[in-house]
């Protein structure tokens, strides 16, 4: 089996796994997602897998694709079970999610496609680091730890290297590993 095909089967699973105490924190109430902010990575994240594939991304394209799925699937489950408060922020950001889409459509661009959306998929991260800097308990760490790595096997794993198909999963993992660590800063702090 290629070393890239594994890589991306092991980034699937970490997908899969890594939602799973996520989902059972859901369900227990410990955890509130943030539904625009879950709906925005999926909808970027499929704007991303389009312009990966079209530029070789390969295999490693399916680890986008599966966390992309997956993130709908949370996104559509928050309406109903998470947090649903939102900010004029939480708005704003959902517009410019929204907007990236004509954007791509028009640009025909997919450089230009990936960088509008690793730059909007980050401003999607807004709502969920706002409810979790005031309530760091309300993620399930251990799936974004996991994320993190996901996402460095994702790039790891592309059959083709350029800033088209490594850009939007080197700037989730970089968004992940921080907010990781405004969590356990966070934590840390509510302890004193």
């Amino acid at each position: 089996m290629q070393i890239k095909v594994l890589l991306a089967l092991v980034g699937i699973a970490l997908s899969i796994l890594g939602y799973i105490p996520y989902i059972r924190d859901i369900r227990a109430g410990k955890t509130l997602p943030h539904s625009f902010s879950w709906l925005i990575w999926s909808l970027l994240g499929y704007i991303a897998v389009a312009a990966q594939i079209t530029a070789g991304g390969g295999v490693g394209t399916l680890v986008t694709l599966s966390t992309s799925t997956i993130s709908l699937g949370i996104g559509v489950y928050a309406i109903r079970a998470g947090t649903f408060d939102t900010t004029r922020g939480d708005w704003i950001s959902l517009v410019a999610a929204l907007i990236a889409i004509p954007l791509w459509l028009i640009t025909k661009q997919p450089l230009l496609s990936v960088i509008l959306v690793s730059l909007i998929d980050l401003v999607g991260f807004w709502p969920t680091i706002s409810k979790t800097y005031k309530d760091p308990h309300g993620e399930t760490l251990s799936t974004h730890i996991m994320a993190t790595i996901k996402h460095c096997l994702a790039v790891a794993s592309l059959q083709s290297y350029s800033l088209v198909t490594v850009l939007f999963p080197l700037s989730n993992a970089l968004a992940t590993a921080t907010f990781v660590g405004m969590i356990v800063v966070r934590r840390n702090r509510a302890k004193h």
